[in-house]
């Protein structure tokens, strides 16, 4: 029993370490919760949070992977595997786990707004605007969508619409440290990276100039990924999307 509070105390400190931005120092508590019990999904969850946040995916994949053994319909897991899976240029596998999301809950936005990122690293775009659209059913004003669907853009050349994907992002996202981000995408282009494309505006059904892959155009592997995730209730989970 006393096995057990320790585990327990473990993980609320873990949560503190996780918070003081300490991963090392949260992750090392983590596992050592989950030695001695090994059957709580949450904590297997967490472990991968933090992995993500020292940007160790693999590692962070097989925390996922753990916590889906235990819980196999969590659909934070489920999304955040997807995501890690696109981090690592498993793209196929990360559609698939961005299906079975929709399977288990067709209005979970994020299986769609994810999916922008990882069929646009396969150069499908026709497959990614498909995404940014249904995304919108569900959340029409969505930053990491647009965000997403800017890369998509800029690696057809089509850089006017793109530069007013990721000003959308900029009005809509009210992270600080990710406004710096889509402002640098913003002046990369604007400055001349290829050719101006067509004007902006809204990107119109059935316009989808162009096909290729992106091949690493995507200004950040995050793939839409929701950051700045926080412990609370013996669980980190993230920020709503675009939130």
């Amino acid at each position: 029993m006393n096995d057990w509070y320790d585990a327990e105390q473990q993980v609320e400190k873990a949560q503190e370490l996780f918070e003081q931005q300490k991963w090392p120092e949260a992750l090392e508590l983590l596992r050592a919760a989950v030695a001695i019990n090994p059957y709580n999904s949450a904590w297997q969850f967490n472990i991968g949070l933090t992995l993500d946040e020292m940007e160790r995916y693999g590692e962070a994949i097989e925390a996922y992977e753990e916590a889906l053994t235990l819980q196999p319909d969590d659909l934070e897991a489920l999304n955040h595997l997807g995501i890690d899976l696109t981090r690592v240029g498993r793209f196929e596998d990360a559609i698939r786990n961005f299906e079975r999301i929709e399977s288990l809950d067709a209005t979970f936005e994020p299986s769609y707004c994810n999916r922008i990122g990882a069929y646009s690293e396969m150069g499908e775009h026709e497959k990614a605007e498909e995404m940014f659209y249904l995304a919108r059913l569900y959340k029409d004003q969505c930053p990491d969508c647009y965000y997403a669907m800017g890369c998509s853009l800029q690696a057809r050349e089509l850089y006017d619409k793109a530069i007013y994907c990721w000003q959308k992002t900029i009005d809509l996202d009210d992270q600080q440290s990710r406004r710096h981000r889509y402002a640098a995408g913003l002046r990369r282009v604007a400055a001349g990276d290829g050719s101006p494309g067509r004007s902006g505006g809204e990107i119109p059904p059935g316009d989808r100039t162009g096909a290729g892959s992106s091949g690493g155009v995507l200004l950040s592997r995050a793939v839409a990924g929701r950051g700045g995730a926080a412990c609370r209730g013996g669980r980190c989970v993230g920020p709503e999307p675009g939130a």
